[in-house]
């Protein structure tokens, strides 16, 4: 069984893990090849690279959870679909990567943990495992300045130190080639509004909200949303155009009801849900800069790819002053000196790939 899937319509190979696992086995191996997995969203990504780091061929499916019980299921599958073995592999998910133990999606659905060296015991070639944040890193070397919207300037130059954060489900912070999953302290409201978003998420989950709730991209504007829907009236609710369709739609695309409202429509309450989340962002990517000292923040697309929503976040939210008013003058002043720029291409998808060359140059 096939269905078409594929950038040239081809047929993406479907069947049982071990029927499809059996045919990826007997495949000729390609000593020139590595294969790149981005994976941090909820597509399956697959990315065949030359030793001159050329992409030659890919594969994405969207839900794979529909069609393979597992990541080696998939896999198989993309070797099956690309007729050969790649000699290594490089890939980045979501979230934690430890140096032992079993890793597990954050964003791609329906999969369960699984063992970072199955490929090697499976197919025969190994795959070295980054969080999204170093695969980031890898990849900001690979853009050009016009990959990048300023959201703000400040006094960066060649040389100074940077961070790169990813505006995702969750928030993430890189710094060099590390990576810290730094959504997940206490949010640290600030004014009367935000702590009436904390007692507001205390009622509905029993804690309170770390910093990924309030503005990343993935919770902030569900969750803010929600917020400023509960303030209204019943009956409001009830009559609300926004309010049915937001109610309506899959969780995961939520967020997206919330933006449009606000930027096409000008929704008074989608409006304040996002105005809430990027005055949020502003003050978290503040305390960033402050607290690693850094000249420059790099913010990974998320939802500030699109040109519309970072003219909204500059132009008509809190973002630049939460980002610069960060306390003592002195943090103030250094937060002042921080460059902030939007990176328009997925530096994270441009790392996998970097690094799984740099695996297959390193090779016999």
């Amino acid at each position: 069984m096939t269905v078409q899937a594929g950038p040239e319509g081809r047929p993406l190979p479907i069947g049982a893990r071990d029927r499809l696992q059996e045919r990826a086995q007997s495949l000729p191996r390609d000593a020139d090849l590595a294969v790149a997995f981005p994976l941090g969203g909820s597509t399956f990504r697959s990315v065949l690279i030359n030793r001159a780091g050329r992409v030659v061929d890919e594969l994405e499916v969207r839900e794979p959870a529909q069609y393979y019980q597992d990541l080696m299921h998939a896999t198989a599958a993309a070797q099956i679909y690309f007729g050969c073995r790649p000699v290594v592999g490089a890939a980045f998910l979501a979230g934690p990567v430890p140096r032992r133990g079993l890793l597990r999606f954050t964003n791609l659905k329906g999969w369960p943990e699984f063992d970072r060296t199955e490929s090697s015991t499976l197919f025969g070639f190994s795959t070295d495992w980054l969080n999204d944040g170093q695969a980031g890193y890898y990849g900001l070397s690979l853009l050009n300045q016009h990959d990048y919207a300023e959201l703000r300037s400040g006094n960066f130059q060649d040389g100074d130190s940077y961070g790169y954060a990813i505006f995702g489900t969750g928030l993430n912070m890189g710094l060099g080639s590390t990576a810290r999953e730094d959504g997940h302290p206490p949010f640290a409201a600030r004014e009367q509004l935000e702590v009436a978003f904390q007692q507001f998420f205390f009622q509905k989950f029993g804690y309170y909200p770390e910093w990924e709730h309030a503005c990343s991209g993935g919770h902030g504007f569900r969750l803010a949303a929600e917020f400023f829907i509960s303030r209204l009236p019943d009956h409001t609710q009830l009559e609300d155009v926004f309010v049915q369709e937001f109610s309506a739609a899959e969780e995961k695309d939520q967020g997206k009801v919330v933006t449009r409202f606000a930027l096409k429509l000008r929704h008074p309450t989608a409006l304040k849900a996002t105005r809430l989340v990027f005055g949020n962002l502003g003050t978290f990517l503040g305390a960033q800069a402050v607290g690693a000292v850094l000249q420059r923040i790099d913010v990974s697309p998320g939802i500030l790819s699109d040109e519309d929503l970072r003219r909204f976040c500059v132009k008509e939210t809190d973002f630049l002053q939460n980002f610069e008013s960060q306390g003592r003058k002195q943090f103030s002043d250094i937060a002042r000196g921080c460059k902030v720029r939007a990176c328009l291409e997925n530096p994270e998808h441009h790392g996998a790939v970097a690094r799984a060359t740099q695996l297959l140059q390193a090779s016999i």
